[in-house]
């Protein structure tokens, strides 16, 4: 089986805030999982969208190359990443200071779907 080519979008601190939930667009996940980084053995959420989701990130970040966007998980930004090109694909990599811990407990509560993957532009 070929493995999916994932799309890391940032190495960033969190925070709480930025774009009102309005303008977010909501990202449909199919799996998401903690694993570690091959180069810095850093844990790293690797996130496959639905068919919605994959669409939806398609058309943004189609519209929005050499742009900052902000990566969120309910109300909380994981990732400030420049879109360098579209992401087609529907995989994303998120790495940024997660502990173990933290990076799994996000991976569990997008995949049981009790937390939300959305993405905005940022400032």
């Amino acid at each position: 089986m070929k493995r999916p080519a994932w799309t890391t979008v940032a190495l960033c601190c969190s925070w709480i805030g930025g774009a009102a939930a309005a303008d977010r667009v909501p990202l449909g996940v199919l799996n998401a999982y903690q694993v570690f980084d091959p180069a810095s053995n850093e844990p790293v959420i690797n996130i496959a969208l639905d068919r919605g989701g994959r669409a939806k990130m398609a058309e943004f970040s189609a519209k929005n190359v050499g742009r900052v966007a902000h990566l969120y998980v309910d109300d909380t930004v994981v990732a400030v990443p420049v879109i360098r090109e579209p992401v087609l694909g529907g995989y994303l990599q998120v790495a940024k200071a997660f502990s173990v811990e933290e990076a799994t407990e996000f991976a569990v509560r997008l995949r049981n779907e009790t937390a939300t993957l959305s993405i905005a532009l940022g400032d």
